[in-house]
């Protein structure tokens, strides 16, 4: 399991990097998420970081 996530939204894309706890930057995957029809996980990437957003403070 990650111990968190990167999220980057960019238009129709989420850039995703999760980091695996022990593991040098190197060694964690960077998965470029498409929102297509029927596709879940843009959506559910998405929703987190729309839900993180909305409740940061500065």
């Amino acid at each position: 399991m990650p111990s968190f996530v990167h999220v980057h939204p960019y238009d129709d894309h989420l850039m995703v990097n999760p980091h695996i706890w022990g593991q040098p930057a190197s060694a964690n995957p960077l998965l470029q998420l498409r929102n297509i029809d029927g596709g879940e996980w843009f959506q559910r990437y998405g929703d987190s970081f729309e839900a993180v957003w909305a409740s940061a403070r500065p």
